[in-house]
């Protein structure tokens, strides 16, 4: 913890550790550490703690998942300036990963052009389709069936 206080430059109000941590009990007083199976003063407090835990657990899967498959297990750069670089370019790829991903499932969801003109002259047959059997009803109302015109435009397009 005092590393981390050194490296950020920020005091630390809160730190989340697994069950094995055994740091000092004594000697953070504006600390608060959080462990899981911990008591809780109220629901409240409870709350904010799992949310704590959670989000440890979802870090911690994030980078075993970066261990295994984002190149975070050999480092191939020599020296603690080569560690830092190393672990920057492998969060770095990381984060594209997860950017290239977005913008797949984004643009999969968009549709193009030619497909809705498909989708909509689809809809436009149905719809035709439909109101097939109600076409002597409606030209004898009227004198020319502006449903006519419409079938032989649709069928004539197809």
């Amino acid at each position: 913890m005092a590393h981390t206080r050194i490296n950020t430059g920020v005091p630390l109000k809160t730190v989340v550790v697994d069950k094995g941590y055994r740091g000092p009990r004594v000697g953070w007083p504006d600390v608060e550490i959080v462990r899981p199976g911990q008591r809780s003063q109220d629901a409240a407090h409870r709350r904010w703690r799992r949310s704590r835990l959670r989000r440890r657990s979802l870090v911690e899967a994030l980078i075993g998942h970066m261990k295994n498959e984002g190149l975070l297990d050999r480092n191939w750069l020599k020296g603690s300036l080569g560690d830092t670089i190393h672990v920057l370019l492998c969060a770095a790829g990381q984060n594209l990963r997860l950017i290239l991903r977005a913008l797949a499932d984004f643009f999969a969801c968009v549709p193009s052009p030619a497909s809705v003109a498909e989708q909509m002259h689809a809809r436009l047959q149905r719809f035709i389709e439909a109101l097939w059997p109600y076409r002597q009803l409606l030209n004898a109302r009227a004198q020319v069936s502006p449903l006519d015109e419409v079938i032989g435009h649709a069928f004539a397009s197809a």
